[in-house]
C-alpha cells in the first residue's frame, strides 16, 4: 500500500508517491512511522527491482525523501491504521490510497496481502 499526493519539498523536488517503510514502537512512549517519498511510482518500482535482483552489478539511482513521524503510543497499531493516521495530518491530507503491484509477477496482479492477513487475524480472534 502507498499514498499518492503531490508534495513540493523545501529543495523544490516534487514527490508524489509515499509509503510506510517501518513502524517503530517505543514501549509506553510513542510510535514512530518512517515514510519514504518518491518522485513517482515508477521510481519506487526501480527500488523494488534493485532489491529483488540477483545481479550483484546492478545499481540503484532513486531519489528517496525519508521522514519520521512521531505519534502517541498504541501497542497494537497496524500498518493500515498508520496509513489512516497519515491521511489525517496536513501533509498527507486528501492523499489517495495506492495498492502496490507485485513486479515479479508477470500477470501484474495487485498485491492484497495486507487485507488477507487482516482477515486471517480477525478470524483467529473470533475463534
Amino acid at each position: 500500500m502507498a499514498l499518492k499526493k503531490e508534495i513540493e519539498l523545501e529543495n523544490g523536488i516534487i514527490v508524489n508517491y509515499h509509503r510506510i517503510v517501518s513502524i517503530n514502537k517505543v514501549t509506553n512512549n510513542c510510535n514512530i512511522i518512517e515514510v519514504a517519498s518518491y518522485t513517482s511510482e515508477k521510481q519506487r518500482n526501480k527500488e523494488k527491482e534493485y532489491y529483488e535482483s540477483t545481479d550483484g552489478e546492478k545499481r540503484m539511482n532513486v531519489f528517496i525523501e525519508t521522514e519520521y513521524i512521531q505519534k502517541e503510543y498504541l501497542e497494537n497499531e497496524t500498518i493500515e491504521e498508520c496509513y489512516e493516521y497519515l491521511k489525517k495530518i496536513d501533509k498527507f491530507k486528501d492523499a489517495k490510497d495506492v495498492l502496490e503491484k507485485n513486479i515479479t509477477d508477470d500477470t501484474d496482479i495487485i498485491v492484497e496481502e495486507i487485507e488477507d492477513v487482516k482477515n486471517e487475524e480477525t478470524t483467529k480472534e473470533e475463534e
